[in-house]
């Protein structure tokens, strides 16, 4: 008797690329599927940074000109908190739009917004939302901790030599922090991305929904 070779669902991402050339209607094809949800990733990351770094830079200056005695590294921490947390209401509902869109659950963005206006769905959301606090606060805040502790850290080292106030200095702090802040918060992506775009459990049958303890 033959084995049964079971089938595979997912690779990693050399096989996910190299797959490409095998797409339905060729390379150039697999190629154009990559930028899949392109639009809402658009909506979700312009306006939500916009957000973040205009909220964060108010709570920042009101902390530090009524609280001079709370600690600079809090300062940053809350105001990067505030920022994601008001950023998160326009970031969460695109972001499920692009995961339906992404993950083949519907192909055009106008298909995609009113598959969420399903109660499920728009349940699944709100549930996401719980799941994006915790990764979002904490990406946010640990990123603008960093970026702002190293540049005080390096401007008032005397052995430093490093203006920290041009663009290629404030990249690189900004990259780095935003490196650490990813890692924290990597886990909580994943539940997240799970939980938007949940339908059926491991037996095939619908679900009303799973929370993010149940992730």
């Amino acid at each position: 008797q033959m084995p049964v070779q079971q089938k595979r669902t997912s690779g990693g991402m050399l096989e996910v690329l190299t797959s490409l050339k095998d797409t339905e209607g060729g390379l150039l094809k697999g190629i154009v599927n990559l930028y899949d949800g392109l639009l809402p990733n658009l909506l979700k990351e312009g306006p939500s940074a916009s957000l973040y770094l205009g909220i964060y830079e108010l709570v920042k200056t009101n902390l530090q000109d009524r609280t001079p005695w709370l600690p600079a590294l809090m300062v940053y921490f809350l105001a990067g908190a505030a920022g994601e947390i008001l950023a998160s209401l326009v970031k969460v509902p695109n972001e499920a739009i692009k995961s339906q869109v992404q993950t083949s659950n519907t192909t055009t963005l106008e298909a995609a917004t009113q598959l969420l206006q399903d109660p499920s769905a728009l349940a699944n959301t709100l549930r996401a939302w719980q799941g994006a606090m915790l990764r979002d606060i904490p990406m946010g805040a640990l990123t603008m901790v960093f970026f702002e502790a190293s540049k005080t850290f390096i401007i008032q080292d005397p052995y430093l030599d490093w203006d920290v106030s041009t663009l290629q200095s404030e990249a690189v702090l900004g990259a780095i922090g935003g490196a650490i802040g990813a890692i924290a918060s990597a886990p909580m992506d994943v539940v997240t991305t799970r939980i938007i775009t949940q339908k059926k459990n491991k037996e095939g049958e619908e679900v009303e929904g799973l929370g993010l303890v149940e992730m």
